[in-house]
């Protein structure tokens, strides 16, 4: 009967160990799950638009008229749209993807770049990251940047729809 006994308590701690870890499991995942809804929720709502109509058209003619090496400038965000719908690069595609991937943070920079209000810095810092296109849709008209390429002495229309405007870095 002795040897019996500790056999029994190591059956015993076994099946406590083994409860704990799916207690463990099902509790991380009663807290994943609300958290999961919510994006879900978030990203499949009414309020959330990745690209508007507008701009899928515009990514159209992106597409279609312009270089695969072409590199843009959008709003520097986590779901980039050029990328996505064309396959064309961007400058910046967001702080969390540039760190992640490239082991970079140039977030302040861009967000100055955004926000630039001279047309001849904005050209000069264009030119020194290659980019040629600046896309101007729904995401973009929070910035400076959306009235500063509207000087036709540094960049020009290249496309444009109600909500949408694409400027070429004149001399790219």
């Amino acid at each position: 009967a002795i040897p019996a006994e500790p056999l029994f308590r190591s059956e015993h701690f076994w099946s406590k160990t083994k409860a704990l870890k799916i207690l463990a499991v099902l509790a991380a995942l009663c807290l994943a799950l609300p958290t999961s809804v919510m994006l879900w929720e978030f990203y499949n709502g009414e309020t959330y638009v990745l690209a508007s109509s507008d701009e899928l058209q515009a990514m159209q003619w992106i597409k279609a008229n312009t270089s695969k090496n072409a590199i843009f400038l959008e709003e520097p965000s986590t779901f980039p749209r050029i990328p996505f719908e064309t396959g064309r690069r961007l400058t910046f595609a967001g702080e969390l993807y540039a760190i992640q991937y490239n082991g970079i943070d140039l977030q302040q920079q861009i967000n100055a770049l955004m926000n630039e209000r001279s047309p001849e810095i904005l050209s000069l810092n264009l030119k020194q990251n290659n980019v040629s296109y600046v896309f101007v849709g729904s995401h973009e008209q929070q910035y400076e940047i959306a009235k500063t390429v509207k000087d036709l002495n540094y960049f020009e229309i290249v496309y444009s729809n109600p909500s949408v405007i694409i400027y070429k870095l004149k001399g790219t």
